[in-house]
């Protein structure tokens, strides 16, 4: 009986642990590709800038543009911030409904 008792609470906890893993994975990939995507863009962006402000002679031009660079800067980090909170503000109540099934 113990024996039995043992199996099934072994088994009971099995299931909710592997859909935990499976969201802990799932939730890692896509902070990682959602972080991969901001520094490329992020990347890209500083390049375009820098080829652009090789050629501006004129320092009131380039104070305002590496102004308006950096407030666009700003702007994406807030965005990836935003997005990756979302992300796993969604995976920690997944994780809840997970765990409040397994002990229902």
């Amino acid at each position: 009986m113990f024996n039995q008792f043992s199996e099934l609470f072994e088994t009971s906890l099995k299931q909710p642990i592997n859909k935990l893993v499976e969201l802990n994975i799932a939730t890692a990939s896509t902070v990682a590709h959602q972080q991969g995507l901001l520094i490329a863009s992020l990347l890209d962006d500083s390049l375009s800038f820098s080829r652009n402000m090789t050629s501006t002679t004129d320092l009131t031009n380039l104070v305002a543009e590496q102004s308006k660079f950096s407030a666009d800067v700003q702007n994406q980090l807030t965005e990836a911030l935003k997005e990756t909170s979302g992300t796993i503000s969604q995976a920690q109540k997944d994780a809840e409904v997970i765990l409040s099934e397994s002990l229902s």
